[in-house]
């Protein structure tokens, strides 16, 4: 396949960087909107997202260090909180476009807010609290893995000072976003194995030996080993799909609190799901996903999905086709939207192609 064809027939094309831009924008004003609480504040919140550097250092320059109108070290304090508390996840992350762009807004963002700013510091707490991914593609996680990675070095002035790098094995996890962990487990299963699993995947983030990550990984593989009773329990056999270390197929399940040690769910679901109409070529695709319905396309369901992935008062912000508006194939995504949603925006792009090599019409 020709680069062009591959990306059609995985319904995978690459998002312009203004249209990441917008969507990282969008989603974490949104959050700050409703964590601050109070719209009298809601001008100093779209200053400090949307102005450049220059515009910024003007206002500061014209309002002393009060960009909120009022005193505004209690206003400060609780955006930091907010921003500290923030979970954001691209669902089918491909390359690593839309967390490496709300990287760097949140990276830009924390520094016009602390008097003390260590950009290294910052990146590698954006990415253990802030930043997951997930994608059915090994290679894309890998790609994903390594722009984090690289963000990482390129603030580290001293380059003899730069410290082992994080293991991102479980923050960019390749798996199936769409199929969920089953609930139920055998008298032959480890009720407690993902809990064990999950106290391991928080020492292996911060493990910088290779004796400690080797520890860690044989601790892993020996939880997770097939055992003679496995065949009766389908969650033990999902769980054991899961080898973040060895990133050569794809989980095959999602579950955000086994794999992130995200329990409440998160704050924004942001992306650019997977283009992909059912068809005889692309039926194993669709084969046991949820919100399932005939002539869909497959980004309905990461839709449907997202929104089950969101925190009350979260926000899902994706870049998408627009016919499902209209399209039959998509009443139960928008019923979805109706009853458990609420539309804050649609821009729709109309004829104009978003995408090179892409006849799609799309929205946001």
């Amino acid at each position: 396949d020709t680069g062009q064809n591959a990306r059609k027939s995985k319904g995978a094309f690459y998002t312009p960087r203004d249209i990441v831009s917008f969507i990282c924008k969008e989603s974490l004003r949104e959050y700050l909107y409703e964590k601050v609480g109070n719209s009298t504040f809601n001008q100093g919140i779209d200053f400090l997202i949307d102005y450049s550097d220059a515009e910024f250092l003007a206002r500061k320059s014209t309002s002393g260090a009060d960009l909120w109108g009022v005193n505004s070290k209690s206003v400060t304090k609780k955006i930091v909180e907010a921003l500290d508390n923030y979970k954001v996840i691209d669902p089918a992350c491909g390359s690593g476009a839309f967390p490496m762009g709300m990287l760097q807004l949140l990276l830009r963002t924390y520094e016009r807010l602390l008097k003390s700013f260590d950009p290294y510091a910052i990146k590698l707490s954006i990415i253990e609290n802030s930043i997951f991914g997930v994608d059915i593609q090994p290679m894309a996680v890998e790609i994903s893995r390594l722009r984090a990675w690289l963000s990482v070095l390129v603030d580290e002035n001293d380059k003899n000072n730069i410290q082992p790098l994080p293991n991102l094995d479980f923050k960019f996890v390749c798996a199936n976003t769409l199929i969920s962990l089953d609930k139920g487990t055998s008298k032959f299963a480890d009720p407690k194995l993902d809990k064990k699993l999950a106290n391991l995947r928080d020492m292996y983030f911060n493990a910088r030996s290779p004796e400690k990550k080797k520890k860690y990984q044989d601790e892993y593989h020996e939880l997770t080993k097939i055992n003679l009773f496995d065949s009766a329990d389908r969650r033990t056999q999902q769980l054991k799909t899961f080898d973040p270390f060895k990133n050569i197929y794809s989980a095959e399940f999602f579950d955000a609190e086994y794999m992130f040690g995200i329990s409440g769910g998160f704050d924004a679901v942001i992306g650019n799901p997977p283009y992909l109409l059912e068809g005889k070529t692309n039926k194993q695709a669709f084969k046991g996903i949820p919100y399932y319905q005939g002539k869909m396309d497959l980004w309905y369901s990461f839709a449907a999905i997202g929104i089950d992935f969101l925190k009350k008062n979260g926000h899902l912000c994706f870049i998408a086709k627009n016919n499902w508006v209209t399209n039959s194939g998509a009443s139960v995504l928008r019923n979805k939207i109706i009853t458990d949603a609420k539309v804050e925006q649609l821009i729709d792009f109309g004829n104009l192609m978003i995408f090179e090599n892409a006849d799609q019409q799309t929205m946001i």
